[in-house]
Formats: C-alpha cells, sequence, structure tokens
C-alpha cells in the first residue's frame, strides 16, 4: 500500500495522509478540467477537496456502522 501526504496541519500536528487507491479514483475527467480551467481552485486542489470529501463519506459510513452495534 502506497501514502501519500498531501498537507501537514502544524497546529494539529496531524498530516493529511491518502492511500494511493483513493487518489486514482479522483483523477477528474477532461469535462471537469475544462469546468475548473476559470475558477481560482488549482486542479491538485480540487483532487485533495474530492479526496476528502470521499473520506469524509466513508468515515460517515464507517460511523452509521459502529453507531449500529
Amino acid at each position: 500500500m502506497v501514502l501519500y501526504q498531501l498537507s501537514y496541519d502544524p497546529i494539529q500536528k496531524k498530516g493529511f495522509i491518502v492511500e494511493e487507491r483513493l487518489l486514482v479514483k479522483t483523477k477528474m475527467s477532461s469535462f471537469d478540467k475544462k469546468m475548473n480551467a476559470g475558477h481560482q481552485e488549482t486542479f491538485d486542489e480540487s483532487i485533495v477537496t474530492r479526496i476528502r470529501l470521499l473520506l469524509d463519506s466513508h468515515t460517515r459510513q464507517v460511523d452509521a456502522v459502529t453507531n449500529r452495534q
């Protein structure tokens, strides 16, 4: 398993770490790139945002399963 640290929060002393397989899933389509071209957010930031949303969603699913038990 390959992990990437995408950002580091010096206050919480935590890095934002993602598995390579999640990174691959979040590559933008050419349509997304065109739509994003005039926006301030860079391509990389957009990928990071998508990964955060993906992980947030996964965390909520895990929490839901944990709460059921």
